[in-house]
């Protein structure tokens, strides 16, 4: 489980600096892009596979098929398997 304190150690930075650094730098807090780029990484494994969703969930660094959907529909507005029957959809019309 990643949390700020630990990255802030990684960087031997306090917590506090570490976190305004970061935010000041990306415009994401640390967690907020940890969790932006593992919906990235699982948008592109649900486009890419057919594996299942807990598979994609397990290998995109979610502890959870619960955490993966309920975080992926509040980043993209849409469920994992919504967002890849809306691709398989798309790539019909094609």
């Amino acid at each position: 489980h990643i949390t700020n304190e630990k990255l802030a150690d990684v960087c031997s930075m306090s917590t506090v600096y570490f976190r305004k650094t970061f935010t000041k730098v990306t415009g994401l807090s640390p967690i907020s892009y940890l969790r932006s780029y593992k919906v990235n990484m699982a948008k592109k494994m649900l486009a890419a596979e057919h594996s299942s969703l807990t598979d994609v969930a397990i290998s995109a660094g979610f502890s959870g098929i619960y955490d993966f959907s309920r975080t992926f529909k509040a980043l993209t507005g849409l469920s994992p398997s919504q967002y890849r029957n809306e691709l398989i959809t798309s790539s019909a019309i094609e």
